[in-house]
């Protein structure tokens, strides 16, 4: 049922379908990338470039490299079907002896466009990386007014705890299929998605209703599985109508996520 539920999450992911392409400024000197459509990597090689995005929360741990992403929260690399070529992605590389700290929030990367076939660590395979590459947060005032919804969520660390909360009620619930056991829950409470709720709605702006909806729906389903633990009837969290359940709790989550592009 886990990878069922997983594949269904990823669908919605993949429906976004972005690619990459490029602009120079007037002296050429440097290349901004986008994610559009069209990008010929083969004659920017080694030049200077910047690029926006979001770093991928599947990014190794070390931080020596992130995958630079179009949209938040996105924990695949948009592989080609049955293949292990990156789509949609693009791998960053730290100068040597430098690392990324994770950031959830809108990014500008700096560095080189390095033209070479890469397998990395993941076995992941791209023709063009960006290296020596260093980032800065990207200032709001600068964004579009639908960024900046996202933006004003993210640097209050919003949308972090969204998405770990969240993330705990379903671990919670099929725990069994993580391997885990009894002692690996954290029960998440109603308080915990109401403190969140209450941070989204002291913004002050009614362009949250949507996300505030889909957390209250988080929190009667995140009732429910505390409801079958403490009857240590587990089994219950694993039916049908609750698998069923979660899949259409966190489709309409990445639904939202999605309507802020990078």
């Amino acid at each position: 049922m886990k990878t069922k539920k997983i594949s269904v999450i990823l669908l919605f992911i993949l429906i976004a379908g972005l690619f990459i392409s490029c602009e120079s400024n007037p002296s050429d000197d440097i290349v901004t990338i986008k994610f559009n459509n069209d990008f010929q990597y083969a004659k920017y090689g080694g030049k200077q470039v910047t690029m926006r995005g979001y770093m991928s929360t599947l990014s190794p741990m070390d931080g020596k490299y992130i995958y630079l992403m179009n949209l938040p929260y996105q924990s695949c690399p948009f592989c080609l079907p049955n293949t292990t070529t990156i789509v949609n992605t693009i791998a960053i590389y730290a100068a040597s002896g430098k690392k990324f700290d994770f950031y959830d929030g809108p990014i500008e990367i700096a560095g080189t466009l390095m033209v070479g076939e890469t397998t990395d660590e993941f076995g992941y395979q791209y023709p063009f990386k960006i290296i020596d590459a260093k980032y800065t947060k990207v200032d709001t005032s600068q964004l579009s007014d639908n960024l900046k919804i996202y933006g004003a969520l993210s640097q209050d660390g919003i949308i972090s705890d969204i998405m770990r909360i969240t993330g705990q009620v379903d671990f919670n619930a099929f725990f069994e299929m993580y391997e885990a056991d009894i002692n690996d829950i954290q029960p998440v409470s109603d308080d915990d998605f109401n403190k969140v709720i209450r941070r989204i709605n002291a913004i002050g702006s009614s362009d949250y209703e949507d996300i505030i909806e889909i957390l209250g729906d988080f929190k009667e389903y995140n009732d429910d599985v505390n409801n079958n633990i403490d009857l240590s009837d587990y089994d219950q969290n694993c039916t049908p109508e609750m698998e069923n359940r979660i899949i259409s709790l966190f489709n309409s989550l990445f639904v939202w996520l999605n309507k802020f592009e990078i």
